[in-house]
């Protein structure tokens, strides 16, 4: 018979006692639990990320954890949660937001531009039918048909049903109300004037964005953004699709995790304005091909090698209802068209947000910084496009002590006198390193000379700061650590990290002005997209060599372009015209095929400018 012991789980805030298996797995038992563990390898044991705290009976430190853990943090009862398996009675403490993620995190508002004029293709129209009349009734949906001569009716039982107890023999004309699509197709009839409502939505890898709209008057009424729970089977794109590989049918868990994220959106921005599902009428996507594929319950094992292709690509629309989204069934779901492979939508989105910057003299870069980094150069009129797998290591994931923007975050670091000078979002004392902190992290250490060009930590690196040795090399001690948490530090596999993913972003960025005959000097400006590119320091991008050379002013943080341009398709046909016509303007550069590719992808690991040399 099966033993079962005591589990309880500590947060700041509450303490949660469940009763487990003994031999299970910690790392699987948390999650199951409701608590989310940071990580990026899918609990295979390769990221170090599932760090945890643990109090009783545990087995003897494992190998691989030493290539992750310092003697201090071994000392003060800390393991790797994927490699521990449960013996007896345990209780861990988790790091504050890791046991669940609130759906009501808010965000700044999109910010159209103010002549910004909708064009709605969905509209609420008011008509007239006749009483049933006793001695010859005509049903009610016959009577409609009549009304509306010119439209075809699409409506749901449900709403015959409750339009049946508004009629009676022998009463008088009926005033209705249906909510019309493209001039002709009717949906939905009620009795009451309706205001109609959209959404538009960003489906990014790490972060899941949602935005609500009036579209009578055309404004955004809530915004919601959440942690993309997939990451419990992987932390980017590819974890995924392999953990899709491995599990029958692994599609259709993700594409549940997908919607029960985005249904639980929808319900807070619901509940804060008081509205119900039925009223919202119209959707609109973007996201890379791989989250618009999760979205859909589609296979995706057409992503795990070359050629890279999934099942679909142009404009893809449904009705909601059959997606599962919280909306009026009949409401209409708009993925926009993707560029191919690992190029999507949220690229073409954006592209609709800057679409005054694209006129024929014009030459920029785009990126869109991420798990899966899309890179777009616009020459005149000719748009390349590319994606470069720059991992997680600039949104706090592969980093030893990264994490997330959020309280305790490190979001700047700064040298001054060779002291190291952190600044830490909210109140709380330091958890962990963002993406944005870890750029200039390793900017200060070229600057103090901590870090050679190669990348590796100096054998004077202890004049500056406190170096230790641990299974996987040398480590710069940042915070010390306290009786209830450990330090806080930066490896030099945490340095490796860093030079994969900006060698990976900064060759698509030279392929693709290569493609052109162009370099850095040609550019007019840099757009920077993602919650990487809203927080960095352009100078310290410059200075690790992620981005060329080019003038600081040049560089402009645009903020969530995708979701901007996809609030601009919901509310007009026109841009949702647009976006079409974009993306089969956009040629798509598979990098990994290109003759020099991996001359680049070397020459840039190193943290120097090249062109500059």
């Amino acid at each position: 018979m099966s033993e079962y012991v005591t589990l309880t789980l500590v947060d700041q805030e509450k303490t949660y006692k469940f009763h487990t298996l003994k031999g299970k797995n910690l790392w699987e038992t948390v999650q199951l639990s409701g608590g989310q563990i940071p990580g990026v390898c899918g609990g295979r044991g390769t990221c170090g990320k599932c760090k945890l705290k643990i109090e009783g009976e545990r087995g003897p430190v494992k190998a691989e954890e030493l290539k992750h853990l310092l003697p201090d943090e071994i000392k003060l009862g800390y393991c790797l949660a994927c490699l521990h398996h449960i013996t007896g009675p345990l209780t861990v403490y988790l790091e504050p937001g890791d046991r669940e993620v609130k759906p009501g995190i808010r965000k700044s508002p999109i910010i159209l531009a103010r002549d910004f004029k909708p064009q709605l293709n969905v509209e609420s129209i008011s008509f007239f039918i006749p009483g049933l009349e006793k001695e010859a009734p005509i049903p009610m949906l016959t009577r409609i048909q009549k009304a509306l001569p010119n439209c075809s009716i699409r409506i749901l039982p449900p709403t015959l049903n409750k339009l049946n107890y508004l009629d009676r023999a022998g009463r008088p004309a009926i005033e209705l109300f249906a909510v019309v699509y493209d001039q002709n197709e009717v949906r939905h009839i009620t009795d009451k004037q309706k205001e109609l409502f959209g959404l538009a939505i960003d489906l990014g890898s790490t972060t899941l964005f949602t935005a609500l709209a009036n579209l009578n008057q055309g404004e955004t009424v809530a915004v919601r953004a959440m942690n993309n729970m997939q990451r419990v089977y992987g932390e980017d794109i590819i974890s995924r699709i392999s953990y899709c590989q491995d599990h029958h049918d692994g599609y259709k868990d993700l594409h549940q995790i997908l919607v029960n994220n985005i249904n639980s959106m929808i319900e807070a921005m619901l509940h804060e304005i008081v509205l119900c599902p039925q009223s919202i009428y119209k959707i609109v996507v973007v996201g890379n091909p791989v989250m618009l594929h999760f979205l859909l319950g589609l296979e995706v094992r057409g992503f795990a090698q070359s050629p890279y292709t999934g099942l679909f690509k142009g404009q893809f629309n449904m009705k909601a209802g059959e997606a599962g989204l919280q909306a009026h069934p009949l409401a209409e779901l708009i993925l926009l068209p993707q560029v191919g492979s690992f190029v999507g939508s949220d690229l073409v989105g954006s592209l609709v947000y800057l679409a005054e910057a694209m006129d024929e003299h014009s030459r920029f870069l785009f990126i869109d910084m991420g798990t899966n980094c899309e890179i777009l150069l616009y020459n005149k009129g000719k748009m390349l496009a590319a994606s470069a797998a720059a991992g997680p290591a600039f949104e706090g994931g592969a980093i030893s002590c990264g994490m997330r923007m959020g309280p305790g975050a490190i979001e700047r670091v700064t040298l001054e006198n060779h002291t190291l000078i952190f600044n830490v979002l909210g109140e709380d004392k330091p958890r962990g390193l963002s993406g944005s902190a870890v750029i200039d992290l390793c900017a200060c250490l070229l600057r103090n000379g901590t870090l050679e060009e190669n990348g590796n930590i100096t054998s004077d690196a202890h004049l500056d700061h406190d170096i230790k040795t641990t299974g996987a090399g040398n480590c710069i001690i940042l915070v010390a650590g306290e009786e209830e948490q450990g330090p806080l530090f930066f490896t030099q596999e945490d340095v490796r990290q860093v030079q994969l993913a900006k060698a990976a972003i900064r060759t698509g960025i030279e392929m693709l002005l290569e493609q052109e005959g162009l370099s850095y000097k040609d550019l007019h400006q840099v757009f920077m997209a993602g919650t990487f590119g809203s927080y960095m320091d352009p100078q310290n991008t410059i200075a690790i060599g992620l981005l060329p050379p080019v003038p600081v002013d040049m560089i402009k943080n645009v903020g969530n372009s995708a979701a901007a341009g996809a609030m601009m398709a919901l509310l007009s046909e026109e841009k949702r015209t647009q976006a079409v016509k974009i993306e089969e303007k956009v040629s798509h550069v598979e990098l990994s095929l290109q003759r020099n590719f991996q001359e680049k992808y070397l020459a840039y690991l190193n943290f120097y400018n090249p062109v500059t040399e």
